[in-house]
């Protein structure tokens, strides 16, 4: 985008300097998310594997991302929010499995993730 001068700006007639404002926001943009991951900690972090997969639930989070470990068709990810952490697993083709995640431009950045719940701790 070109930028005028000032002096060229104020020249034109009245009509033609008004601004546009803001783009509207694109749908790709927009996230819905269910739970934080302070909330998700409190509800299934004592919950095992077994009643998390009886019962499934997918949730959408959005959190600071604090650590991130790439190994070649998987990653593991650390999101943040509310003083609490979860990990998320991502794997290369997740997009066929119904998982989707928002890559992040590097650490310290808002990520967003959707995917059902599940322990492996245990």
């Amino acid at each position: 985008m070109q930028f005028e001068p000032r002096d060229q700006f104020e020249q034109r007639p009245e009509e033609t300097r008004t601004d546009p404002g803001p783009r509207p926001r694109s749908v790709s943009q927009e996230f819905r998310w269910t739970d934080t991951p302070a909330a998700l900690v409190e509800k299934y972090g004592t919950a095992s594997g077994p009643e998390l997969e009886a019962n499934k639930r997918e949730v959408r989070v959005a959190g600071r991302l604090v650590s991130l470990s790439l190994m070649g068709k998987m990653g593991f990810a650390h999101l943040q929010g509310a003083g609490k952490k979860i990990q998320i697993c991502v794997k290369k083709t997740c997009r066929r499995a119904g998982i989707s995640v928002v890559p992040p431009a590097g650490l310290g950045d808002s990520m967003r993730a959707r995917a059902p719940v599940s322990n492996q701790d245990q």
